[in-house]
C-alpha cells in the first residue's frame, strides 16, 4: 500500500489540477517557525488508568469523523460552543462523562438512532448521522466476534508499525477502506485510518500503544481543509472547470477523477513541504504538517471547500 507514490502518479498526471512548487516553497518558509499543535484534551477524552478504554474510544472517534458540511451544527460542552470535527470530539466526551456506555461494544451493537442523536445534541443535527450509526454497529460486530471487544490488543498485534496498523484498519474495518479507481489503478488515501493511528500515537503521547517506530510513514490526511488552505496559498491550483465548481459548491461525486486529483495533489503538495521544510532544517513529521494546516485552516477566511458526500473525510 503505497499511499505516497499513489499520490504523486496521480497529482502528476492530474487533468484538473496543478501544483506550484513556488507556492509550496513560499508557504513552507511560512511554516518553518509555527508551533506544532498538540493533542487536545480539552475536546479529547482519555483515560490513562485504562489503555483499553482509550484505545476503543479513539477507534469510535476516528470512525465518525467524516462530513460535516451538509448541515449546520453547533454543541455546547463546558461553556464553549464548537462546531465540525471539535463539536463530535466534545460531542462523545461529554456522553462519557455523563456515564454513557459509548465506548463497550455491546452497547454500540444496540445502539439506536435516538441514542445517537441524544450524544450528539445541539443545534442542528449533525449530517449523515444514519451512515454514522451504521458504521457504530458494523465495528461493534467486529470488535466482538474478531476482538473480544477491545481494540487494544489489535493495536499491538501491529508491533509498532504505524504503516501496518494502518492496513490492518483498513482490511479489517470496512468504512476505513479508503481506495478508489482512477485509470483502471487502485488509489489508497486512507484518511481516516491514517488519523487514526496518528491519534492513537497523539493520544498516548507516542509511549505504550501509541509506540510507533515509522510514524513519520505515514502521509497528511487528504480531507476539505487541507485542499482549501494549501488552494489559499495558490499551491493548489484548480483550473477553471473545477474552480467553478468548488467555487459554487456543485458537489463532486466521492471517487470521481477530480475529486480523486484533489486528494492526491494534497498529499504530493504537502509532501514537496515537508521536504522543503526539512531543507530549511525544520524536521517534522507529515502529521504534523497536516495538524498545522488544519489549525491555521480554522482561523483564515478563503474559498469554499469542495464538496463530496462521503463516509471516507
Amino acid at each position: 500500500m503505497d499511499i505516497l507514490g499513489s499520490a504523486k502518479t496521480v497529482a502528476e498526471s492530474a487533468r484538473h489540477l496543478t501544483i506550484s512548487n513556488k507556492a509550496a516553497r513560499s508557504l513552507a518558509e511560512q511554516l518553518a517557525d509555527r508551533e506544532i499543535p498538540k493533542w487536545q484534551m480539552d475536546v479529547h477524552y482519555s483515560d490513562e488508568a485504562s489503555e483499553g478504554f482509550t484505545a476503543n474510544y479513539l477507534l469510535l472517534l476516528d470512525a465518525l469523523n467524516f462530513c460535516f458540511w451538509p448541515s449546520e451544527w453547533e454543541v455546547e460542552y463546558k461553556e464553549h460552543k464548537y462546531g465540525g470535527y471539535m463539536a463530535l470530539a466534545a460531542s462523545l466526551k461529554r456522553a462519557i462523562e455523563e456515564d454513557v456506555k459509548l465506548c463497550d461494544a455491546n452497547y454500540q451493537k444496540n445502539m439506536t438512532l435516538n441514542d445517537l442523536k441524544n450524544v450528539f445534541r445541539g443545534e442542528g443535527e449533525l449530517a449523515l448521522i444514519q451512515r454514522r450509526l451504521d458504521i457504530i454497529h458494523q465495528n461493534a460486530e467486529v470488535l466482538m466476534d474478531r476482538l473480544d471487544g477491545s481494540f487494544a490488543g489489535f493495536i499491538a498485534d501491529a508491533k509498532g508499525s504505524a504503516l501496518e496498523l494502518t492496513k490492518m484498519i483498513a482490511a479489517t474495518f470496512p468504512s476505513f477502506n479508503d481506495t478508489h479507481r482512477y485509470k483502471g489503478k487502485d488509489i489508497p488515501i486512507m484518511k481516516r485510518a491514517q488519523i487514526l493511528v496518528a491519534d492513537i500515537y497523539g493520544a498516548f503521547k507516542g509511549r505504550g500503544l501509541g509506540a510507533f517506530h515509522d510514524i513519520d510513514r505515514l502521509t497528511i490526511f487528504a480531507d476539505y481543509k487541507i485542499p482549501q488552505i494549501l488552494r489559499h496559498f495558490k499551491v493548489l491550483d484548480y483550473f477553471k472547470p473545477l474552480a467553478d465548481k468548488v467555487d459554487n459548491r456543485v458537489q463532486i461525486g466521492s471517487g470521481s477523477e477530480d475529486e480523486i486529483e484533489i486528494r492526491c495533489a494534497t498529499i504530493w503538495a504537502c509532501e514537496i513541504i515537508r521536504l522543503e521544510l526539512e531543507r530549511l532544517g525544520r524536521d517534522i513529521k507529515p502529521f504534523e504538517l497536516d495538524w498545522m494546516l488544519w489549525n491555521m485552516s480554522q482561523d483564515i477566511k478563503m474559498k469554499p471547500y469542495h464538496r463530496t458526500l462521503t463516509h471516507f473525510y
